[in-house]
């Protein structure tokens, strides 16, 4: 049996600062306790008072003083040593985590601000565009960075609900509206938001989540209950990814929910909450993936009725940020945050092998691959394709939300590709993905694409694998059998298992 592993969390929610941090935290610890680690949440007493089944989410919970940004307090609470340590605080920087490694084996550092020193092993930022020279002098060179959405620790249940983007790219009225601000509206914006919503005088159904104890929960549900629409007001929900597969536009801040919504492929009026957000706002309009609403303080509700008018009446619009939004995040972000806690797989002469989302920037490399006679002819269609027929094959898988393209690493430097497309099975409830894997045969190293399939294997923990391989590729045929997939007729399966 696998040895268990302790991590704990550090991190603080309220509604002044909103419930994102504590949410990215709650999605790689369940991600973690799905494979045997105990987990444990250090915050403030507010924090617990905000949401008092955190207890249910982690194995154990330590209050710490409102006071705790040097360390010192956490320090006299800890018991023993712990194998990971992840701190998602604005108030905290490298002196904190500095003294944290002496009980944690590794740290992680989630940040979006970029603007103070780290002593992390992991520094994990999602925003869009992120580049390691914004944190230039910032964080030690060994530290591994993670940049852009692809790495969003969400919820797992909104890569699962990924397949309902397919109901978005058809043509079909606007019936069901859904508005979330979290943690996010200190003022009245969930308000504004459905005032909005009945200023449009659609027959159109309304969703509002608010927190368990909102303070304006009064005035929302009184609203709501003399709306012309359908409305439902949804408190404390742990339902969020289901409401919103199901929404076709979506109202709320640009926070952690703004990458949920953009996993789903929903079509968002986005209203900046507060300062830190208006980095991701830029980037989801630069983007196409939402339509921004930023005026300050002041009353949004014509703003924000406007904005909603044109999504309904714009079949068009709301399909380019549909595209345009599922894109940007895949929902994988926790298992690829997950993958990187782990050793990296190294080939049999110790070269260590990573892999990441594809990018448009991917579009050559992979051509070039592709075409390459050696590796062609194992293809199921052997017939090397023109530039422009594989160019429009990758721009289509990029954003093909039932397909997984991933660039597979040595070293840093790309050197092949793993694929995974998602096989669809409508009487079975579990996950099923054939899976490809082709390596640059002038950079191949011995092990190369056996660590590559490991990768895949952390990336979709619970899904059954299906690899067809010829029968004349015997090389491929060691690979998968190495990795545990059983031959069946020439079909080789991997079922899902304990990541090590």
């Amino acid at each position: 049996m696998a040895k268990t592993r302790l991590a704990l969390f550090r991190c603080d929610a309220d509604q002044n600062i909103g419930m994102g941090h504590l949410m990215r935290c709650q999605a790689i610890a369940i991600g973690l306790k799905a494979q045997n680690w105990q987990t444990t949440i250090a915050s403030s007493k507010a924090t617990f008072d905000l949401i008092p089944s955190l207890n249910e989410k982690f194995n154990h919970c330590v209050v710490v003083p409102e006071s705790d940004l040097s360390a010192c307090n956490l320090d006299e609470l800890i018991i023993g040593e712990y194998d990971l340590c992840v701190i998602d605080h604005y108030k905290i920087s490298a002196n904190y985590e500095r003294l944290c490694r002496r009980w944690a084996k590794k740290i992680v550092v989630l940040d979006d601000l970029a603007n103070r020193e780290h002593d992390c092993d992991i520094l994990v930022d999602t925003s869009f565009g992120r580049n390691a020279s914004d944190y230039a002098g910032l964080m030690p060179s060994h530290t591994k960075a993670l940049f852009g959405p692809s790495y969003a620790p969400l919820d797992t249940n909104f890569w699962k609900l990924r397949h309902t983007i397919e109901r978005r790219l058809k043509s079909k009225p606007v019936k069901r509206i859904l508005i979330s601000f979290g943690g996010a509206d200190t003022g009245q914006l969930t308000e504004t938001a459905v005032k909005a919503v009945n200023a449009t005088k659609t027959n159109i159904s309304l969703d509002v989540v608010v927190p368990a104890d909102f303070r304006n929960s009064a005035d929302i549900e009184e609203l709501c209950r003399v709306a012309a629409q359908d409305c439902s007001v949804h408190k404390g929900t742990d339902q969020m990814s289901a409401l919103m597969a199901q929404t076709d536009i979506s109202i709320g801040a640009a926070g952690v929910t703004a990458w949920e919504r953009c996993s789903l492929g929903v079509p968002s009026i986005v209203v900046v909450a507060f300062d830190n957000q208006k980095f991701i706002a830029k980037a989801l309009e630069d983007n196409s993936a939402a339509l921004v609403v930023n005026e300050g303080s002041g009353d949004r509700t014509d703003a924000i009725t406007e904005a909603l008018n044109m999504l309904i009446a714009n079949h068009e619009l709301r399909l380019k940020m549909t595209k345009s939004a599922a894109s940007l995040c895949d929902g994988l972000g926790t298992n690829r945050i997950i993958s990187e806690i782990y050793e990296a797989p190294k080939t049999n002469d110790g070269k260590c092998v990573s892999i990441r989302r594809a990018t448009e920037a991917d579009l050559l490399s992979t051509f070039n691959w592709q075409s390459d006679p050696r590796t062609r002819k194992y293809f199921t269609n052997p017939n090397i394709p023109d530039f422009k027929e594989h160019q429009a094959w990758f721009t289509q898988s990029l954003r093909n939300p039932n397909r997984i393209l991933t660039i597979v690493e040595l070293e840093g430097q790309p050197s092949g590709v793993l694929r995974f497309d998602r096989k669809k099975v409508p009487t079975s409830t579990q996950e099923s993905w054939y899976v490809s894997i082709y390596i640059d045969l002038d950079v191949a190293s011995m092990g190369l694409g056996s660590a590559a399939l490991k990768l895949g294997r952390r990336l979709l923990p619970n899904a059954i694998l299906i690899a067809e391989v010829l029968d004349e590729n015997i090389a491929s045929r060691k690979v998968f059998e190495k990795n545990g997939y059983i031959s069946d007729k020439g079909t080789y399966v991997s079922n899902p298992e304990q990541i090590e």
